[in-house]
């Protein structure tokens, strides 16, 4: 198949597998930051953007298809398909993704808000976006108006893969009485504090926590501390995605200097549960993430992912498949997470939830809403399962035909994060080298030189993303320890003091 682009007055023909791989899957060592909230899911999107934005424009041609195959063609509706309304912002799955994914499934209406203070990332990719797809571009509306917008397309399922747009989709959903998470349910799975006491209310786990604020006029540290002790977690009431903003705490004046950090905003305290290096193995994480679908109840988990150790206080270094978990935890892990979804009162749609792996078993860490960030790559390459397929079949209130295949190999992502201290990156020294070392198949620059980082914006604030693969978890170890040695970063500027 031919993807032709057209430059100005000249026509060229390319390989529509070569373009869109380099797209894809393409190193970006020499490419400058991306911006806030950057990471993998973007990276592609970001590219075409690029491209586009150099004077391209898509004549015809092809889009990656990740069942296995690409199809050509115009994104059009057609009659007999099913349509599914995704509302889309930086989030588990970019647009192309999302877009192959579909080929087999159902057409797609992108429903964007480009306004506000998060409407930068959209703003960008709208004019790429309706090259591809048909956009419902609720900008500036209403509630009311942007429910009549979408309900005029007639979708047949909603969707959405960004944190931040699952209160809005459930507006939307129900305006159009359409199966998705209820508007009282998504402040369950976005409320930290409202989270927690279900789960206790249910019996399901009951990790003490307690909403704090400086705003509040009757808060009450020392009570708030007798019930929740110390050492603990001060993090976001809401928001606070991949662990932004979020405080280990070991003093009084530790929540203090936390909370005066930011004197307007809401956050919970929550008892620091404490990990078993036995469960997993004393080389991996204290954590593991389990992707469920559920259709009208029923949850089916679909997926256990492995977790690195933590860079300090509490950012994830990477992710890996299969886990080291046995059986029966696994067994243990899956049952805790289904009670949980169950408790919330989750009917419909795709779950990521966190777990702890302690002492006394697995707890709840959280709930969330929506298919994990960068797990699309990882269910591909690990089990050759198109999870964001899944995801629209969900959307479309049945459970998916696929299932996740056992896998051949292990596959992980290595989160190269800077210590705390550093502010300013000098150099991504060693990143060439990583990107020769043995099982390596891809390396992705987060920034570059001069940029700068604060570990307060959690995961995301990351310097790279090396993707790979190996034979078992032992030949992984080994990779990784191998990545870690070659990757010398410079750092040119440092903070006096960092918790």
């Amino acid at each position: 198949m031919l993807l032709n682009w057209q430059y100005s007055d000249r026509s060229t023909s390319l390989s529509g597998v070569s373009v869109i791989l380099s797209l894809i899957f393409a190193n970006v060592g020499d490419d400058r930051s991306i911006g806030p909230g950057r990471n993998a899911s973007l990276y592609s999107t970001w590219r075409i953007a690029i491209l586009f934005g150099r004077g391209y424009k898509r004549v015809s041609g092809s889009i990656p298809d990740y069942s296995g195959a690409f199809l050509g063609g115009s994104m059009g509706r057609d009659s007999g398909r099913p349509l599914v309304a995704v509302v889309y912002d930086l989030g588990a799955a970019d647009a192309l993704e999302i877009i192959g994914s579909a080929r087999r499934v159902c057409d797609l209406l992108f429903v964007c808000d480009s306004g506000g203070p998060d409407g930068g990332f959209l703003a960008d990719r709208l004019p790429q976006l309706r090259d591809y797809a048909e956009v419902c571009d609720i900008t500036g509306m209403t509630a009311a108006q942007a429910a009549d917008a979408v309900a005029a397309a007639r979708p047949d399922g909603i969707v959405t893969f960004s944190e931040r747009r699952l209160p809005v989709t459930a507006m939307l959903a129900q305006a159009c009485g359409l199966p998705y998470h209820s508007p009282e349910l998504v402040a369950l799975l976005t409320d930290k504090q409202a989270q927690r006491d279900a789960l206790r209310v249910a019996g399901v786990d009951d990790v003490r926590c307690h909403r704090i604020s400086l705003s509040d006029n009757d808060f009450d540290l020392d009570a708030v501390l007798a019930e929740v002790g110390l050492p603990a977690i001060v993090k976001p009431r809401t928001g606070g995605a991949a662990s932004r903003d979020t405080y280990r705490v070991r003093t009084r004046a530790d929540v203090l200097a936390a909370l005066h950090a930011h004197p307007d905003d809401e956050f919970v305290i929550e008892q620091l549960l404490v990990g078993d290096p036995s469960v997993a193995g004393p080389s991996w994480g204290r954590r593991v993430s389990v992707e469920s679908f559920v259709v009208d109840g029923t949850v089916v988990p679909v997926g256990i992912t492995g977790k690195f150790l933590l860079a300090e206080p509490f950012r994830e270094t990477g992710q890996f498949a299969p886990a080291t978990v046995s059986a029966p935890m696994a067994a243990r892990i899956e049952q805790l997470t289904a009670a949980a979804i169950g408790a919330l009162g989750v009917r419909w749609g795709a779950t990521h939830t966190e777990l702890k792996l302690t002492a006394q078993g697995p707890r709840v860490i959280e709930v969330n809403g929506r298919l994990g960030g960068n797990l699309a790559d990882m269910f591909r390459r690990g089990a050759g399962f198109d999870v964001v397929g899944a995801v629209l079949e969900v959307a479309l209130g049945r459970m998916p035909r696929q299932r996740p295949k056992s896998a051949a190999r292990v596959v992980y992502q290595r989160y190269l994060a800077p210590p705390m201290r550093v502010t300013t990156v000098q150099e991504l020294r060693g990143l060439d080298v990583v990107r020769g070392l043995p099982g390596v198949q891809r390396v992705e620059a987060r920034i570059g030189p001069g940029a700068a980082v604060d570990w307060r914006r959690g995961t995301e604030e990351c310097l790279a993303v090396v993707y790979g693969s190996a034979e078992d978890h032992d030949e992984l170890r080994a990779r990784v320890d191998a990545i870690d040695t070659a990757f010398d970063p410079v750092y040119a500027d440092f903070e006096e003091s960092a918790r």
